[in-house]
């Protein structure tokens, strides 16, 4: 069970940190892993509820995550005749089979709602961590150019330093929006 001291961004960004840090860096390649955790998730969903009751444990934890692993890799080798995506971070995808994210909605009393909002969420960081650190760490949205060739303003934001940097600062505005209230109710 999850601290429920923390809200519900912090509580995606933990399930979600592996693609959130690693596949964000170019929005092409955060396309590619938030459409392999949506399909891992909603078929580990609906295996896990077709299996819950036939399989142990010990046999349906291993055969969920087969599953996420092959549908990470053939979203990862589908990913680069769609998407223009950089092989260096391609890889990241297929990580994003074994995210916690993906599983999420195979725990116990989650219930589909909870697992779709956790999913939007997801879906709105990954958005927004690509257009953010792709045009500010590289000068290009999509692989194409933005900003003039020559310097990128800020090329810490495409390195992972820059990627938890940003998840930071993520998290202290979520935690301050989400504490404002509450001190306002308190006086």
């Amino acid at each position: 069970m999850m601290d429920s001291n923390m809200n519900a961004t912090e509580r995606t960004v933990l399930l979600g940190l592996i693609p959130l840090l690693g596949a964000s860096g170019q929005l092409s390649v955060g396309l590619a892993a938030l459409v392999a955790c949506v399909l891992i998730g909603l078929s580990a969903r609906l295996l896990n509820r077709a299996t819950v009751a036939r399989i142990s444990d010990a046999m349906r934890w291993p055969l969920l995550f087969a599953v996420g692993l092959a549908v990470a890799f053939v979203v990862f080798a589908l990913a680069g005749f769609v998407l223009p995506v950089s092989e260096r971070i391609l890889p990241y995808v297929l990580i994003s089979g074994v995210s916690p994210i993906c599983y999420y909605g195979c725990a116990q009393q989650v219930s589909a709602k909870e697992f779709g909002a956790v999913l939007g969420r997801f879906a709105a960081l990954m958005l927004a961590f690509g257009v953010i650190r792709e045009p500010l760490g590289r000068g290009t949205i999509a692989g194409f150019e933005v900003l003039g060739g020559g310097d990128v303003p800020m090329s810490l934001l495409s390195s992972a330093p820059g990627a938890f940097l940003l998840t930071g600062a993520v998290l202290v505005l979520f935690r301050a929006l989400h504490a404002g209230p509450s001190l306002q109710a308190e006086r």
